[in-house]
């Protein structure tokens, strides 16, 4: 099991990320056309106030269904957002909407093939296992 002194904190995560920012009412697109990338993390976050955006990701490839998700956090400089999705077998698109009504800016960045530091298996080494019924 993995010990909670080394997990990274919310700030050195952010260090190392090089963000775009999403005006308020703007839309922000990352396209993955590449087959090998299995899997992608969204960070977000506000350097004061709500977080309010609306992400879709559309896999490539006949009868797939996007993967769409509002977001709303109170304080995005205190509670950044992240999530973990898997994107098998290429050709899919990422949509930021930033929707937040005062137009408050959000940083938002995407990490591309988490095989070194998968977040998955960080969260997973935490704890021993156990069934939820």
């Amino acid at each position: 099991m993995r010990a909670l002194s080394t997990l990274k904190r919310t700030e050195d995560i952010w260090a190392g990320l090089a963000p775009i920012q999403v005006q308020g009412g703007d839309l922000k697109t990352c396209n993955c056309v590449y087959d090998y990338i299995e899997r992608m993390q969204v960070f977000m976050k506000t350097d004061g106030g709500p977080l309010n955006s609306y992400v879709e990701l559309q896999w490539g490839g006949p009868d797939t269904v996007p993967f769409k998700m509002n977001i709303y956090v109170e304080d995005g400089s205190v509670r950044p957002f992240s999530f973990v999705v898997e994107t098998p077998g290429g050709s899919n698109a990422l949509a930021i909407r930033n929707t937040d009504p005062s137009g408050i800016p959000l940083s938002a960045s995407v990490e591309l093939n988490l095989e070194e530091n998968d977040p998955i298996t960080n969260l997973s080494d935490l704890r021993d296992p156990m069934i939820v019924a």
